[in-house]
């Protein structure tokens, strides 16, 4: 689906032009989600921009349906890129979104190789002077060290400004007059981005996101008083027949209405194809046979995707117990697969069951399965 910008109204720049200096670099890139725009990341473009004569932005987690905590489309956030800066500045910024694909080097190598792309074609040559602006607030800065080749610009941390913070104060507002909602965030976001803020409220994906938000902070709270951390796990079933894929339309949160693979929790003792096939009988009503899916089933697959149910990074003995689980073999940490780039940031395990097919009665697809998911997606 093709979304165009939004046409924003023009606002003043938040931030005063640095004084002119000699630029140290061809291209300056900066790799952020920009989920918004807040002062910190304006203090960071202005940085980028003193020291070359373009500016490279990556904008993170694009191409992907709007979920609480990346409410904002691509466009949305390269909008809000482009009204905080001045008007002189906004055509030596360049917009290159990219989407998620929760391997770093892969991440990395595509990123590398678009930027490199796009500075050959900025500075008129192969050969550009490339320098990475950013900050190692926390250990998911630990990214800005994987571009061998590329100078680190290193840039001290501008104030204590937290977009997690921000969205929280944001959604949790929700249904408050609308200068009560943004009381307290212009110490946070520049004006550019509150205006974009306040506009967004008419949209329905506000209130959509808004009851997601709270849905999610309500599954988190019931379990606040586990007398130890929550390891879920969950299976997903990828059934294809006839050169089709079975997929279910999510009635609760999170990703209500958005499409999504048949799937669910796995009970304690349950072997992960017993619960994938249950989840394709349970949810789309489908007859998918044992017989014919076992000697087909792919290996399964098990990945860290942040989900509703994350909750802090498992112990490298509950990741044991979890591989156990699932009646496979048991995993050390040393051997776990390459999806991974050191420990993951969530306790929710997916596990994902392949399934091929040549019958054609394998599924009877439920009434509007196929139908364009209702929530846009970020073009």
């Amino acid at each position: 689906m093709t979304e165009s910008a939004p046409a924003w109204p023009a606002a003043p720049a938040t931030v005063a032009t640095p004084e002119p200096a000699a630029p140290t670099a061809d291209v300056a890139v900066l790799i952020g989600r920009f989920q918004p725009v807040h002062r910190a990341h304006v203090g960071l473009l202005h940085e980028a921009l003193r020291i070359a004569p373009h500016v490279v932005v990556v904008i993170g987690s694009a191409f992907h349906a709007r979920t609480p905590r990346n409410p904002w489309t691509w466009r949305e956030r390269a909008e809000m890129i482009r009204q905080a800066l001045p008007l002189a500045d906004r055509d030596r910024v360049h917009v290159m979104p990219v989407r998620d694909l929760y391997d770093l080097p892969r991440w990395t190598a595509v990123v590398r190789r678009e930027v490199q792309a796009a500075a050959a074609r900025l500075s008129a040559g192969p050969a550009a002077r490339l320098a990475l602006v950013g900050h190692f607030k926390e250990d998911t800065s630990a990214y800005l060290r994987g571009f061998e080749g590329w100078s680190l610009h290193r840039v001290p941390q501008l104030g204590v400004v937290d977009a997690t913070a921000l969205r929280d104060a944001y959604f949790e507002r929700d249904g408050l007059p609308v200068d009560e909602r943004l009381a307290g965030l212009s110490t946070l976001a520049p004006a550019s981005t509150l205006a974009m803020l306040r506009d967004w409220m008419t949209d329905p994906d506000c209130a959509e996101m808004a009851a997601e938000w709270r849905a999610l902070r309500d599954y988190r709270a019931a379990w606040a008083s586990a007398p130890w951390p929550p390891v879920f796990v969950t299976v997903d079933a990828l059934v294809r027949c006839r050169d089709q894929v079975l997929l279910i339309r999510r009635a609760e949160a999170p990703g209500r209405g958005l499409l999504a693979l048949p799937g669910g929790f796995i009970d304690v003792h349950e072997r992960l194809l017993t619960s994938a096939l249950a989840n394709c009988r349970k949810r789309p009503r489908s007859t998918c046979p044992r017989p014919s899916c076992w000697p087909r089933c792919a290996r399964p697959v098990c990945s860290t995707t942040p989900t509703a149910a994350s909750a802090g990074a498992p112990s490298p003995t509950a990741t044991t117990s979890i591989w156990g689980t699932g009646r496979c073999r048991p995993r050390a940490p040393a051997t776990t697969p390459p999806i991974w780039s050191g420990w993951p940031s969530t306790s929710c395990w997916r596990w994902r069951i392949a399934f091929t097919t040549t019958t054609s009665t394998c599924w009877t697809p439920s009434s509007g399965c196929w139908r364009p998911a209702a929530r846009k997606r970020d073009a």
